[in-house]
């Protein structure tokens, strides 16, 4: 596990798996979690179609390949 920052974006976990797949991790523990720019440039940039966002709403959404997860359920997915 990593983070990625490239100048003015930044993501604050990386996971690889299978050596050459990354999932990348923001988290948004504030009441605006609408600005995800670092992970969907990450995302553009390393061709990865699939990010999640740690959020402090309570439910869960999914937009343009990126899964906006409460940190309670998140907590659970042990």
């Amino acid at each position: 596990m990593t983070y990625y920052r490239e100048k003015l974006h930044e993501v604050d976990f990386v996971v690889t798996h299978g050596g050459n797949r990354h999932l990348p991790i923001e988290v948004k523990y504030r009441k605006n979690t609408d600005s995800a720019a670092g992970l969907r440039h990450f995302m553009k940039r390393f061709g990865v179609n699939f990010g999640a966002v740690i959020i402090r709403e309570r439910e869960c959404r999914y937009e343009h390949g990126i899964v906006y997860l409460p940190l309670r359920y998140f907590l659970l997915t042990n």
